[in-house]
């Protein structure tokens, strides 16, 4: 009895004692918030484009809260960043099975959709999220941007504006109401261009163009271009209609003619269909547009097909790069069968507020648009331009590139147009 007395102090008993040394000293961690701290050092490795290292901490916070739903739907999240897209996506509704109307949950699963070109049922999922929480700010901002991509332009203007009258990502909301009020807008090109030739006499070309947008879906383009080459003229015509068939796809289809004085085709024909995919804004990549394009040239005395796989990179700061390849098989009458491959890069860039430049280098023949290339097969380019905006809707376009066709023989050609918004 004494022994224990000895030890009976302020909480009555050496057991008590170590009941409010728990108590006072150990667990304010164990009981507070499984997620306080983690998202904030995700988000932050996330924003820094740490992604491996965001995941491997939320790997730990699920390892030690296995139940967290945050922890779960920021698993969720990571893997739609990180382009596992099926997986990201089965976490997700496996996560609404046991919380369907999370919003937050849903809005995710709407953005990771449309990453995927999934309109419809992004916007299906969009419209539960409103259902469960009709008083976020975002869903209506949230619908504006499927809807617009899905090409239901009443709708998304309709949405823009209640997301403007309620002052929600105001910049975004107007340039979008302006895009998708816009009228038919033109553009008038005026130009020509001066091949300099060391193997015969000098040749040119000038050419007046326009192209327009009517509305969201249709476009134009028709190019009117006057000939000089080997001390021939000729006039020729081209023209092209687009029409988008979702907010990510389009299809153009065009053809020209020419009184051709074997310069120039008698007449050609194309067709060129584009995707245009939409990447997590984490990535290095903003967007990736593909297309193909077949054109059919006919000559006198010779024909062309040709087939063109191309994508455009669109990178951070308003770089993009363009990768191009060409196949082009040749038929000249009393010869055989020949084919002419050829590769185009160029990157274009801003050089600072109204002057975008770019650079390209070119391997074989990448336009037959003209008789003397029909010639040469293994060709080199490199070639630079100028993009200036010199007044309100004006630009002076330039540009300059060299190609060696063979030994001994080179051409360079020089252009500049000027180009007027309407």
């Amino acid at each position: 009895m004494g022994f224990t007395r000895r030890y009976e102090i302020g909480c009555g008993s050496v057991r008590a004692l170590v009941g409010c040394f728990v108590l006072l000293f150990v667990p304010m961690s164990l009981f507070a918030q499984p997620s306080a701290g983690w998202p904030a050092r995700i988000k932050a490795l996330a924003d820094s484009g740490r992604l491996d290292q965001a995941m491997a901490v939320t790997d730990e916070w699920m390892r030690a809260f296995p139940q967290d739903l945050d922890a779960k739907s920021w698993h969720a999240r990571l893997l739609a960043w990180s382009h596992y897209w099926p997986e990201a996506e089965t976490e997700y509704r496996a996560l609404l099975d046991r919380s369907p109307e999370n919003s937050d949950l849903l809005l995710d699963l709407a953005h990771l959709l449309m990453w995927q070109k999934r309109y419809v049922e992004s916007l299906h999922a969009v419209d539960d999220a409103c259902k469960a929480s009709p008083d976020r700010p975002d869903c209506d901002l949230e619908r504006a941007r499927v809807l617009r991509r899905l090409g239901r332009t009443k709708e998304a203007r309709a949405e823009y504006k209640t997301v403007l009258e309620k002052g929600i990502a105001v910049e975004e909301s107007k340039a979008a109401l302006e895009a998708l009020t816009q009228a038919a807008s033109h553009e008038l090109r005026v130009g020509g261009t001066a091949d300099l030739m060391s193997y015969t006499d000098n040749a040119g070309s000038a050419e007046v163009s326009l192209q327009s947008r009517w509305n969201e879906r249709w476009r134009s383009a028709g190019a009117l271009t006057r000939y000089s080459r080997f001390g021939q003229m000729a006039t020729g015509f081209e023209g092209s209609v687009t029409y988008r068939l979702t907010g990510a796809d389009a299809l153009t289809l065009g053809g020209g003619t020419a009184g051709d004085q074997a310069i120039v085709p008698r007449a050609q024909a194309q067709l060129e269909y584009g995707h245009g995919f939409h990447l997590p804004p984490q990535g290095f990549l903003r967007g990736v547009e593909a297309t193909y394009q077949q054109r059919w040239l006919w000559y006198r005395g010779a024909r062309v097909l040709g087939s063109a796989p191309a994508a455009i990179l669109y990178l951070p700061k308003d770089w993009n790069w363009l990768v191009r390849l060409s196949v082009n098989r040749l038929d000249l009458a009393g010869a055989s069968r020949s084919w002419k491959p050829s590769a185009l890069t160029r990157l274009t860039f801003p050089i600072r507020r109204g002057l975008t430049g770019h650079v390209l280098v070119a391997t074989g023949t990448e336009n037959l648009g003209t008789v003397e290339q029909l010639l040469w097969s293994r060709t080199r380019t490199a070639g630079g331009g100028l993009r200036i905006r010199v007044a309100h809707r004006q630009e002076l376009i330039m540009f300059v590139q060299y190609q060696h066709l063979a030994p001994g023989r080179s051409q360079t050609g020089v252009g500049v147009a000027y180009a007027f918004r309407l």
